[in-house]
């Protein structure tokens, strides 16, 4: 299996937060580092993913996110990192 991936200059720069100083600086020092990072990330997920499809998912944890106002819990297994809460079904009228 073989995937190509192209990112022009202009879609990096406009992720480039308003608050970084030297805008050509910092597009030069993530165009050098931008494809180890993506293969290091994709290997990453790839052998996240493998482990989901073997994983019994014995060891899980409760997670805690969101804001304030709006706190959640998912559950989490620790050994793979898969999401395991169980969908909302915030779509349902009553």
């Amino acid at each position: 299996m073989s995937t190509s991936i192209t990112i022009t200059r202009e879609e990096i720069a406009q992720h480039i937060p308003k608050i970084v100083k030297g805008k050509k600086d910092a597009l030069r020092y993530i165009e050098e580092r931008l494809a180890g990072a993506l293969r290091t990330h994709i290997a990453d997920e790839v052998t996240r993913l493998a482990m989901q499809v073997v994983c019994p998912h014995r060891r899980q944890v409760v997670d805690m996110y969101g804001h304030a106002d709006d706190v959640r819990e998912r559950i989490v297994c620790v050994d793979c990192g898969a999401d395991l809460t169980p969908p909302l079904h915030d779509d349902i009228p009553f």
